[in-house]
């Protein structure tokens, strides 16, 4: 087997350098790793390109990509991609992992698409971290130990990660984001609603009302609507706020409404907004399931013409024997 300075090295662009030093904590007290952010004494006084294609092409076991939509584009990820394109030419792609971070996961074209890669949404950062430390014993290399010290180290990163976390979501630009990621979740809706009109075979409407501290979208279909409420209690912090989706047979109630008949409520979700280990913003449950926006737009959708689904189909008559 080949030696190897490094385990894993990794290459994403700066907007996921967060989630890149997560993963690379979570992997660096049993792993060699290279995250270039770490090692600037290392690439200081060197030729950045001939060090980066070294890393990428020779030195590293094993190669992360956090990919987005950009990665490839700028100046040391273009690097980063030439190397590993030209090992693949003579070594094939066992050695690379990709993970999709768009809210759509995409790869590169030219990736073959018999490799498998890593979901972050199915896998979460942990499972991740235990996938690309498999793919290192696979290929030949040694798992170490963990030390005492180098857990405790780890804890307190993770401890200072979770602070910030709070702070943010207990400060202005915290119910900021939050009003914008409503307001993002509201154009989804109505942008699926559109493209779906013409495709389901019923009618849906919807309806939004998005000012003040109870912000809500609703979408109306046959017998049934799908509600998503925001209450926001303060305007600088996100304490006591929460996202509401219920399914109702009926209209919901609303001011200067009229309606005939009073709505039954069939599901209701509680949700708060929230920022997962990628930076990225959405909705947290109680059961510790996070969506992005979009997934939370989708999610509604499905509920709704789900249930549709199920009335209409059950109105069918049984065949007669």
């Amino acid at each position: 087997m080949p030696e190897y300075k490094y385990d894993v090295a990794f290459s994403f662009l700066k907007e996921d350098e967060v989630l890149a030093i997560q993963l690379n904590d979570l992997l660096q007290s049993r792993l060699s790793t290279f995250l270039y952010s770490k090692k600037q004494e290392e690439i200081a006084g060197t030729d950045g390109e001939e060090t980066f294609n070294k890393v990428f092409g020779v030195d590293a076991r094993i190669v992360v990509v956090l990919y987005r939509k950009g990665w490839g584009n700028t100046p040391w990820t273009r690097i980063e991609e030439t190397a590993i394109k030209n090992r693949a030419y003579d070594e094939g792609y066992e050695f690379v992992i990709f993970i999709p971070l768009n809210q759509s996961p995409e790869v590169p074209k030219w990736l073959p698409k018999t490799r498998i890669w890593i979901g972050l949404e199915r896998w979460g950062i942990e499972g991740a971290a235990s996938v690309i430390e498999s793919r290192v014993q696979e290929t030949g290399g040694a798992v170490h130990e963990e030390t005492l010290e180098d857990h405790a180290i780890q804890v307190k990163r993770q401890i200072e990660a979770e602070q910030a976390r709070k702070r943010f979501l207990a400060s202005t630009d915290g119910v900021q984001a939050a009003n914008k990621e409503f307001n993002d979740l509201a154009t989804q809706i109505e942008s699926n609603v559109s493209e779906l009109k013409n495709k389901v075979g019923f009618d849906i409407v919807c309806k939004h009302n998005l000012q003040g501290g109870h912000q809500w979208i609703e979408v109306y279909g046959p017998h049934f609507c799908v509600c998503a409420e925001w209450y926001l209690a303060f305007s600088n912090t996100l304490d006591h706020s929460r996202l509401d989706i219920s399914l109702l047979k009926g209209h919901p109630r609303r001011p200067n409404r009229m309606i005939l008949m009073e709505p039954i409520l069939l599901q209701h979700l509680l949700l708060n907004f929230d920022i997962d280990p990628s930076q990225n913003h959405g909705w947290q449950m109680d059961d510790l399931k996070f969506m992005t926006t979009n997934q939370m737009a989708e999610f509604c959708l499905r509920l709704l013409i789900d249930h549709i689904s199920k009335q209409e189909l059950g109105n069918r008559a049984s065949p007669k024997s």
